[in-house]
């Protein structure tokens, strides 16, 4: 799955939680943390809320239901044994980004 149009402007990032964006039909949070930018599949495994919407610490993004976290960069949680979301990867060109 990629983008031909960019999906958003980082400096639009917020640093604290994550945008979504419908690719293809499927939704996509992206992340900025610190001056890299990661994608992964929003919606939570565990009960289907949308991980955009959580609290971003470091590379962490806490589920706002059930409080289950996930690595934007892996897509694994640190904390919940299996627990994985799909990522992307992701092209920064000119401060729009992109999924390649």
């Amino acid at each position: 799955m990629a983008s031909a149009e960019p999906l958003a402007l980082v400096a639009d990032l917020p640093t604290d939680r994550g945008i979504c964006v419908d690719v293809d039909g499927q939704r996509v949070g992206l992340f900025k943390v610190g001056r890299r930018v990661y994608a992964i599949e929003s919606m939570c495994p565990h009960a289907g809320a949308f991980l955009h919407t959580g609290y971003l610490e470091g590379r962490v993004i806490r589920c706002p239901m059930h409080g289950w976290d996930f690595d934007v960069k892996t897509g694994k949680s640190p904390t919940v044994d299996g627990a994985e979301v799909k990522t992307f990867n992701v092209k920064v060109k000119k401060g729009a980004v992109y999924l390649v």
